[in-house]
């Protein structure tokens, strides 16, 4: 993707002559740009001719197409566009109409040697329109794509299942997205159920070829920024020493699809997050094999607005709006990484019309994992499909869970729907109490689960209110499991 230097040097100097270039002009920012790209090239790279000749600088970008895919590996290199409307960087739609470069490899597949991805069979190609990547010294960091827009169309008839697509990737990297659009970073509706498809903006670090955590721990911030037409992921945060920001954003899915079950954001395998003040809708699995129970049988799949899977210790879900997924907010713990031992806050958030879960929180069995849900409005009185599921409010599995403060609406079972599982209402006198007993019920605006025989879970629960729901608490033995339930005013 990348022209030669001597390339780069002619190009430069003759592209200044028509007016492509301009050098040293002001931007909407504070600081000035280290140059300004007017209009593409013949060779559709004048943006990227501009990084290579100005290594660290501010590249500005007027409004206009650009059908580039651009790799950025120098430290403190900003790319600033005329606005998320205005500015649009594209795959190539020339003469190669459309296609793809999958010059680069998903590093969480790559096999390393001597810190360099392998080149075999076993790594997964991947085509990023915007590659933000380490350099021969280490991770690049500070690096800012701002005010532009990512448009994966143009590419998507050359994507294939076993390929990754991705608008924005930070791979071994740090930096900021800022006031963007990403969109339609997808493969071909003949192919949109593959699961493979990374999605519009992914941050991850290839620890799981590397087995060493970078230090410090790479950060990217995404704020303001749209998300929508992407594949599986619409934001995707993965491995340790990877923390993300995300504030402000929106991020919208396909709606109910029967192709792929999407997740808005995902934050996996270690990383850290924090997600505050940010929209995500849209995200529902109605395919052949999805499933509204959480304890559906293996093989089956549920679409998720935020999924936390087995998240840094520390990860936060903050004032965020989060409607029309079929799952709200998801918390699973499998106990890889830290033996479940993770401490995470749902709070504050809104949670409406989901069509299984508001919210769901599931520690690891045998760990002591510590969730806060606190001071959440879960409205589930309208849901995508009330006729088979009657939403509960919010479901906690395997840990101690402290429920305070959180407004419940509508969590009742709509004729002839199941919630799936036996289970026992908790008196509201009595506390504290072991509910075991099983018996088939309606939905409740709080279940509590236990795996199995050994598995305890704990609730405190405090402050909670309700309205339009058939029974505030229950609690459900999975295979013959207890639950002991503390009430705390």
């Amino acid at each position: 993707m990348n022209a030669s230097i001597v390339a780069v040097l002619v190009v430069l100097g003759t592209l200044g002559a028509f007016s492509l270039f301009s050098v040293g002009t002001a931007s909407a920012a504070s600081s000035p740009c280290s140059v300004t790209v007017h209009s593409e090239n013949g060779a559709d790279n004048a943006i990227q001719t501009a990084i290579n000749a100005y290594p660290g600088g501010r590249i500005c970008i007027s409004a206009g197409n650009f059908p580039e895919q651009l790799t950025v590996s120098n430290s403190n290199t900003v790319l600033s566009g005329a606005g998320a409307s205005s500015t649009v960087i594209e795959p190539n739609s020339g003469s190669g109409a459309g296609t793809l470069s999958f010059a680069a490899v998903d590093w969480d597949s790559a096999p390393f040697s001597g810190g360099v991805p392998c080149g075999d069979s076993t790594c997964v190609p991947l085509a990023a329109i915007i590659l933000v990547t380490n350099s021969s010294s280490g991770p690049t960091t500070g690096v800012t794509i701002e005010n532009l827009q990512v448009n994966g169309a143009a590419g998507s008839n050359n994507v294939a299942c076993g390929d990754d697509f991705v608008g924005v990737d930070f791979q071994n990297a740090s930096g900021t997205l800022n006031r963007a659009s990403v969109t339609n970073v997808a493969s071909p509706p003949s192919s949109f159920g593959c699961q493979e498809v990374s999605g519009a903006v992914y941050a991850y670090n290839g620890y799981f070829s590397t087995w060493v955590a970078p230090s410090p721990a790479l950060a990217v911030t995404i704020s303001h920024t749209s998300i929508t037409g992407y594949q599986k992921n619409g934001i995707t945060c993965d491995d340790p020493a990877e923390t993300c920001t995300l504030s402000t954003d929106t991020i919208t899915g396909a709606g109910p699809t029967t192709l792929t079950a999407q997740n808005g954001v995902q934050v996996a395998y270690g990383a850290l997050a924090t997600i505050k003040s940010s929209t995500v809708t849209g995200n529902s699995y109605t395919g052949p094999t999805t499933s509204n129970d959480w304890y559906g049988p293996n093989g089956t799949y549920a679409a998720i607005g935020i999924l936390l899977y087995d998240p840094a210790t520390g990860t936060t879900v903050t004032k965020d709006t989060v409607t029309l997924n079929q799952i709200g907010i998801a918390y699973y713990d499998d106990g890889a990484m830290d033996a479940g031992s993770e401490s995470v806050t749902i709070s504050q958030n809104t949670v409406d019309q989901s069509n299984a879960y508001g919210i769901v929180a599931n520690g690891a069995p045998g760990g002591e994992d510590s969730v806060t849900i606190h001071a959440n409005t879960i409205d589930n009185s309208v849901s995508l499909n009330p006729s088979i599921w009657g939403a509960p409010g919010i479901l906690v599995d395997t840990g101690t869970f402290t429920l305070s403060g959180n407004h419940i609406t509508g969590s009742s079972t709509a004729s002839g729907s199941s919630n799936g599982a036996s289970q026992t209402v908790c008196a509201p006198t009595g506390y504290p109490t072991v509910c075991s007993t099983t018996q088939s019920i309606p939905t409740g605006a709080i279940q509590g689960a236990s795996e199995s025989g050994t598995d305890v879970t704990v609730m405190v629960i405090g402050g909670n209110s309700y309205s339009g729901d058939s029974y505030q608490l229950t609690t459900l033995g999975v295979d013959g499991g207890t639950v002991n339930v503390k009430l705390v005013s």
